[in-house]
């Protein structure tokens, strides 16, 4: 995890700084492009050293890698930006799949409960509720009951209970648990 962390402070020093070196290689390359051409003892020394190194080629080295630097380092970033954008929407897709498989999984309940209750005559509606049992500390539990879906048939009248609460001393809780 530290040599994680420590790759990434690297990689910002190194976002931050390298744009600053590459201004300055360029700077460096302007002068001394300057000095060559304008100088009597850099024209000797490129006449007699540097020449035969650029003599058939139109664009000097130096010069092509520096567009070849500032290119890869342009790109990087635009590379960079795309990841960070693929990876905040891989995220938000994720998330948004696992709500839609929420929905899927109610809408294919709903869908398993009007089933069952149109095709069961003697059946009128269904409905799913889901309790807790809290314990007191002076012998009484609190069963909590919560109405979380249902359907009913059509022309039916029917209020859904959304939520009740019943206090039970527990005695009578730990003798129905028993049954």
């Amino acid at each position: 995890m530290a040599i994680m962390k420590l790759s990434k402070n690297w990689k910002k020093v190194i976002d931050r700084w390298k744009y600053f070196v590459l201004i300055v290689s360029f700077l460096l390359i302007f002068f001394i492009d300057n000095w060559v051409e304008h100088s009597d003892i850099s024209k000797s020394f490129y006449d007699n050293v540097l020449f035969y190194l650029f003599d058939y080629i139109q664009l000097p080295v130096v010069y092509s890698l520096l567009i070849v630097m500032l290119l890869v380092a342009f790109y990087t970033d635009i590379i960079r930006q795309k990841e960070d954008d693929i990876n905040s929407q891989a995220a938000s897709m994720i998330k948004i799949n696992s709500e839609l498989a929420t929905l899927k999984a109610r809408s294919n309940f709903l869908s398993a409960m009007s089933s069952f209750t149109n095709s069961q005559p003697s059946v009128y509606a269904v409905q799913l509720y889901k309790f807790s049992i809290r314990h007191h500390l002076n012998n009484i539990s609190k069963i909590k009951v919560e109405h979380l879906d249902g359907y009913v048939k059509e022309e039916i009248n029917l209020n859904a209970l959304l939520q009740l609460y019943f206090v039970v001393d527990k005695k009578y809780l730990k003798i129905f648990s028993m049954h």
